[in-house]
């Protein structure tokens, strides 16, 4: 049993979705798959599973967040459950996650300019 941050393998945000539900039930692997919190926004992708009628992992990512800090965006944005909380303490497996986003790739693909000057022309493909 590992609660170290640092052992945990939270690269990808379904590892850190499996390590939020592995700290959830006190790091008991077999409690996960009998978990019976059926609100809980994580609980479809909690096995590593992708289910197709569901919303995006980060976008569960997010509602998790949300309703960890009682709806409110501002909280979620000034959360301080990352991994310099305290000494020995792991933090939140998906806290880097929390936006809804991919930090990993931040800068990847098209900047707001590049978009802007693409937009106009994909609107008038359609005229």
């Amino acid at each position: 049993m590992t609660t170290d941050r640092q052992d945990m393998n939270i690269s990808t945000y379904m590892l850190a979705i499996r390590a939020k539900c592995l700290e959830c039930v006190g790091y008991h692997r077999s409690e996960v798959e009998v978990c019976t919190d059926h609100d809980c926004a994580l609980y479809p992708f909690r096995l590593g599973t992708i289910p197709f009628d569901r919303p995006s992992r980060l976008r569960a990512i997010r509602k998790h967040c949300l309703e960890c800090m009682n709806g409110s965006a501002e909280a979620v944005q000034d959360c301080t459950s990352g991994p310099g909380l305290a000494e020995g303490e792991p933090g939140c497996p998906v806290f880097e996650f929390r936006f809804g986003k991919n930090p990993k790739r931040k800068g990847v693909g098209a900047d707001s300019e590049t978009m802007a000057a693409i937009r106009p022309k994909r609107a008038s493909r359609g005229n």
